[in-house]
């Protein structure tokens, strides 16, 4: 590789890490809300708070968070391919 595609190698690099950034932080919070909700009410003593906070968290899994998972799965996939038709129907 010669600087010109070591330098656009690194710009495109940091690119992608500046974008990425946020997505991390955001995930490692919602992870973060999970277990300090299951702390605070594990601080009660309460059977029936915790089975409530556990049970709540399982439900926003396999409910919400599962849903957005595979809604994102498919706009990835699909989305490149309509760019990709617009980039050959241009060509």
């Amino acid at each position: 590789m010669d600087s010109k595609e070591k330098e656009s190698f690194w710009s495109l690099a940091c690119t992608q890490i500046s974008i990425t950034i946020p997505s991390i932080l955001a995930m490692s919070i919602g992870s973060l809300q999970f277990l300090m909700d299951i702390y605070f009410v594990g601080l009660s003593d309460d059977v029936d708070l915790i089975s409530g906070v556990g049970l709540g968290n399982v439900m926003m899994n396999l409910i919400g968070l599962q849903t957005m998972y595979g809604l994102n799965g498919a706009i990835e996939q699909l989305v490149p391919q309509y760019f990709g038709q617009i980039h050959v129907a241009k060509s």
